[in-house]
């Protein structure tokens, strides 16, 4: 999983990868998105250096779930467009 950091006037993007790995996350049995019972908080703490230098300003964060074996270009990596 990746870390993503775009900055809110929309310039720069910064992505760290994570050793997070959705696939380790056991679900709810019955894990239908209106199923509220199966809601999880998730937590997890990264190292934000793995960023590298980011300047001060204002970023959205977005959490992306790579798919490990998928090694073509285009296909779903989580950071296609």
């Amino acid at each position: 999983m990746s870390i993503i950091l775009k900055a809110k006037d929309g310039f720069k993007t910064y992505t760290a990868l994570t050793n997070l790995d959705a696939r380790n996350w056991q679900p709810y049995l019955d894990s239908r998105a209106d199923n509220t019972t199966a809601w999880r908080d998730l937590n997890f703490s990264f190292d934000v250096g793995a960023f590298g230098e980011v300047p001060r300003g204002d970023y959205d964060i977005y959490l992306s779930i790579n798919y490990p074996k998928e090694t073509s270009a285009n296909g779903y990596n989580g950071h296609n467009k």
